[in-house]
């Protein structure tokens, strides 16, 4: 199965406000929306070919996480990627992903299980073709299903913005590890589908060891 086949199997009918909210992120995340870009909603709407109420909810959202800033007159800003933040984020993160793929692991549902293996697989072959979209699309599902299927709201509320903004600073400065991220990524819901607790918090001990790992490295190819 191609990378594009895999996706596709991945991608269920979606709300209008979700839809707009996962393709403008999906902009923003890899680069097709570029840091300091200003955009308004119509332009955005016409180019999604969306109503104006779902896009106007999806930069809400956006604004909420930090990865959008308003401009007075003009629409949105697209945000900076910022290494300081990274850090940051990634020291509260890592925690919240432990509790979170440990969560999942023992709360997911068969279809959840059957769905993480899915997109495990996806993730890796989008990856290793190089496809950015298609490897946007998987990072951001196995987010998703993982936080869906550990059914903890607080844990929820706290770690999807982490998600949001760590995301955009991992297209930035991944480049050549997205391969060995996206395997990072796969061992986790492996785990988890398999309702091993601890090896799926271990797996996401690993991925967020990588993950510092490539952002230490990052910062002496900073712009």
């Amino acid at each position: 199965m191609s990378a594009a086949e895999a996706i596709a199997r991945l991608c269920p009918a979606e709300p209008l406000g979700q839809r707009a909210y996962a393709e403008i992120e999906g902009m923003i995340v890899t680069g097709a929306l570029e840091p300091g870009a200003i955009i308004g909603q119509k332009a955005l709407a016409a180019m999604l070919g969306l109503g104006l109420t779902p896009v106007r909810e999806a930069m809400l959202r956006l604004e909420a996480y930090g990865l959008v800033e308003v401009v007075p007159r003009s629409g949105f800003r697209i945000s900076e990627a910022d290494f300081a933040q990274q850090f940051l984020l990634l020291e509260a993160r890592r925690e919240l992903e432990r509790g979170l793929a440990r969560a999942a692991a023992l709360r997911a549902r068969p279809e959840e299980r059957r769905r993480m293996r899915e997109v495990g697989e996806a993730h890796i072959a989008a990856a290793r073709t190089g496809d950015r979209h298609a490897v946007a699309h998987c990072d951001r599902e196995y987010k998703e299903l993982l936080v869906q299927a550990a059914r903890n709201p607080y844990l929820a509320r706290a770690i999807v913005p982490i998600h949001a903004l760590s995301r955009r600073f991992y297209f930035t400065y991944a480049g050549a590890v997205l391969p060995e991220v996206a395997q990072a990524c796969a061992a986790v819901v492996f785990a988890a589908a398999e309702g091993e607790a601890q090896a799926a918090a271990e797996a996401s001990d690993a991925l967020m060891d990588l993950i510092e790992a490539f952002s230490q490295a990052s910062l002496g190819r900073r712009p």
